[in-house]
């Protein structure tokens, strides 16, 4: 990988752990989210989301997790936001505005032939 395409994976992790810091502390994350979607195309997360054909929802859940593990800071604040100090999925269904876990479910189901 060059490093020019490190440089914008990294930028695109430091935005997204920005907007998951703005929404674990309730705050406008909208310049946050502007910053994150104009980085993601060029980054490896967005090849992983297509590949896994992710939803909007199930990229928010991933990054709630790669955040938690890149800031030592967002254990505390989903302990604040939530009752868990890690990501838990009903602190992802509380703070992210488009949750919807049925559509995830609904996926998945289909997959497996249930």
């Amino acid at each position: 990988m060059s490093e020019r395409r490190w440089m914008q994976d990294d930028a695109f992790l430091a935005a997204a752990v920005a907007w998951v810091r703005s929404a674990l502390m309730d705050n406008d994350r909208a310049d946050a989210h502007a910053r994150m979607e104009e980085l993601r195309e060029w980054s490896a997360f967005a090849g992983v989301a297509d590949a896994f054909n992710l939803s909007h929802f199930e990229q928010q859940v991933l990054l709630l997790c790669i955040a938690f593990e890149l800031d030592t800071s967002v254990g505390a604040l989903c302990a604040q936001a939530g009752a868990q100090p890690f990501p838990t999925f009903a602190l992802a269904l509380q703070i992210f505005d488009d949750a919807h876990w049925m559509r995830s479910h609904r996926k998945r189901r289909c997959a497996n032939g249930i």
